[in-house]
């Protein structure tokens, strides 16, 4: 923090270790949710119109998009519920979101891989989009940062 001086170096690191935390859970999650649905669309939904099954559009839903912040990393994952309506057998015990990215699952026809985690990380990746999140989260908190 800009202001506060500090005594040792592991009180530093410490603050330092919970603002990123906190850009993470803040900052780098309300940035990572919107690209994740957008990949969703473009590498789930557009690609392809089910005729077998009737799409609930469950994996899109933000409210399944789920971010979690643990040891200084942040998790997103998908929750999207597993139609049972349908024969998923060749993916038992695998969430909706893995079946859909890897292609697997589909007892009833054959889908290749739809990775939108890919496609979201790539996006994230090739635009810096990660550490500017970081960077503006470090910075309401009071220090000194950059994207760089």
């Amino acid at each position: 923090m800009a202001d506060k001086e500090y005594d040792s170096i592991e009180d530093l690191i410490g603050d330092l270790q919970n603002a990123v935390d906190d850009s993470l859970n803040t900052e780098v999650t309300q940035t990572v949710k919107p690209v994740m649905e957008q990949a969703i669309q473009n590498t789930v939904y557009d690609v392809y119109n089910p005729k077998v099954y009737i799409r609930r559009g469950e994996l899109g839903n933000p409210k399944n998009i789920n971010a979690t912040v643990e040891n200084h990393e942040l998790s997103i994952e998908n929750d999207a519920p597993v139609n049972f309506d349908y024969d998923t057998s060749q993916g038992i015990g695998m969430p909706l979101a893995d079946q859909v990215a890897m292609g697997v699952g589909y007892a009833y026809m054959s889908m290749p891989p739809r990775d939108f985690y890919k496609t979201a990380t790539d996006y994230l990746e090739s635009n810096n989009l990660i550490a500017a999140a970081i960077a503006d989260g470090l910075i309401r908190q009071g220090f000194d940062a950059d994207e760089s």
